[in-house]
C-alpha cells in the first residue's frame, strides 16, 4: 500500500514539474486509470490542484518544507496513512514534527493542511 502511495505522489510530482517545462510539440499521453482505494483516508495525488494547494500552504509554514516535492509530498502521504490508521491526533502531530523537523505549533498547522489538501477523508 505504501509503494501505490509513493508512486501516487511521484505521478503528481512529475506532473506539476511538467508544469514548469516548456510545451511539448506532441499531446500528452493519456492520464493514467484511476487507482481504487478501499480506505477513506488516502492521499489524493490525482488531483494537481489538491497537490499544487498542499505544497503552496506547507511552503507558508516554512519554505524548506517545499524545497524537495518529492520528499514533502512522501510526508504528506505518511499523514494521510496515519489519519487512515486512526492514529491519535497527538501521535500525528508527534509523527508530522518528527518527519518534518518542525515545531508542536508548525506540525499541528501541517496535519490540517494535509487533511484539507491532500487527504480524502
Amino acid at each position: 500500500m505504501r509503494t501505490r502511495h509513493v508512486l501516487l505522489a511521484a505521478i503528481a510530482l512529475a506532473a506539476l514539474s511538467a508544469c514548469d517545462a516548456k510545451p511539448a510539440a506532441a499531446p500528452p499521453p493519456p492520464a493514467p486509470p484511476s487507482v481504487a482505494h478501499s480506505s477513506s483516508a488516502v492521499v489524493d495525488t490525482g488531483t494537481l490542484d489538491a497537490t499544487s494547494a498542499y505544497l503552496a500552504a506547507l511552503g507558508k509554514v516554512d519554505p524548506r518544507l517545499v524545497t524537495d516535492r518529492s520528499v514533502a509530498l512522501d510526508n504528506g502521504s505518511t499523514v494521510c496513512l496515519d489519519i487512515e490508521d486512526g492514529k491519535p491526533v497527538a501521535e500525528q502531530e508527534r509523527n508530522i514534527a518528527t518527519r518534518f523537523e518542525v515545531t508542536p505549533a508548525q506540525a499541528t498547522q501541517i496535519l490540517a493542511i494535509a487533511k484539507s489538501n491532500l487527504c480524502l477523508t
